[in-house]
């Protein structure tokens, strides 16, 4: 199907500012470019203790729906969150603080960052900023509208189990849908007439090499396994597909558009229903940016005053424009 996504003329994202994270030696150079003043600054901790830390962020997020957590384990998140928005924030704060977009750059160091965990000035980021990751610069003029017309749509009831993706399926009604049980996987290698995935299955990452694959049934699926060209919208509900960097370099080799998934082990139903069931709506008259962004606003509004309940439940999702 070919790909009917267009330009749209976007005035409130015109202060666009561009991070990415590069390699210098045994530490992490951070590169900004707002309104065509590039700067460059190294970061002041070692590249292995920031990916520790992140990597320490991710287990904490696994006690997530523990009623009974400590305040040693909500302390620890906190001061992980600190450092690294210390370190990676701070010194931008000011540009930050003037962009109406943050654009990061995809690449092995900037995927593994949880973005949208840290804060400035006492606020999360993704609750003040619209975020989007990108493998070249963001510019207003690139900033697409989709309109998903025809889904390829699975169901697992243990992800999906307040069938979220149904009511999807019923809003978008003449897409391909199936329950994991009767799901026809050799499906995914042909070229069918839909112009978007959306997914509620199991997902397993490798945390060393950031590598992901999904469960369906008994089978498991690579991302070899998806064939469909110049997709709108990838939409998948699984644990860490939103760090997977293998399904994200595939499907934009695919030249699909947009690509949206969790960087954690995310819930099954309640907050992921929320985030599915919210953002399609918003997706009837907004960007994929700005319905992700109102979305985990709404969600934020939801959630406890633990700050590991509302990151968990609020913030997980990440999105990508591919292409």
């Amino acid at each position: 199907m070919p790909n009917s996504t267009k330009s749209i003329k976007n005035d409130s994202y015109s202060n666009i500012l561009t991070i990415d994270i590069l390699k210098d030696k045994n530490n992490l150079k951070l590169h900004s470019e707002f309104k065509g003043e590039m700067n460059s600054l190294v970061i002041s901790k070692p590249e292995k203790e920031i990916f520790e830390r992140c990597k320490s962020i991710d287990k904490i997020m696994l006690n997530a729906n523990d009623e009974n957590i400590s305040e040693q384990i909500i302390k620890k998140l906190q001061n992980e969150i600190k450092l690294l928005s210390h370190v990676l924030l701070k010194p931008i704060d000011n540009l930050i603080m003037q962009s109406d977009l943050i654009n990061i750059i995809v690449s092995d160091n900037s995927i593994k960052i949880p973005f949208e965990f840290l804060s400035l000035n006492k606020e999360f980021l993704y609750k003040r900023k619209p975020i989007v990751f990108s493998y070249e610069k963001i510019t207003p003029s690139n900033i697409e509208e989709v309109k998903p017309t025809k889904g390829y749509i699975i169901s697992d009831s243990s992800a999906d189990p307040e069938f979220a993706c149904e009511s999807i399926n019923k809003k978008i009604p003449n897409s391909y849908f199936y329950h994991v049980k009767n799901a026809k996987i050799d499906e995914l290698k042909t070229t069918l007439d839909y112009d978007f995935i959306l997914m509620s299955v199991h997902g397993e990452i490798d945390p060393d090499t950031y590598e992901a694959y999904l469960k369906i049934r008994n089978e498991v699926l690579y991302p070899r396994d998806f064939s469909q060209e110049n997709l709108k919208l990838i939409y998948f509900d699984s644990c860490h597909l939103g760090i997977a960097k293998n399904f994200v370099d595939h499907f934009r080799s695919l030249n699909a558009q947009y690509y949206i998934a969790p960087i954690i082990a995310n819930e099954a139903g309640n907050s992921s229903t929320k985030t599915i069931l919210t953002f399609f709506k918003y997706l009837d008259d907004n960007t994929p940016i700005e319905s992700i962004f109102k979305t985990k606003k709404d969600l934020s509004r939801l959630s406890s005053t633990n700050i590991l309940h509302e990151l968990f439940f609020a913030a997980s999702f990440r999105l990508y424009k591919l292409n």
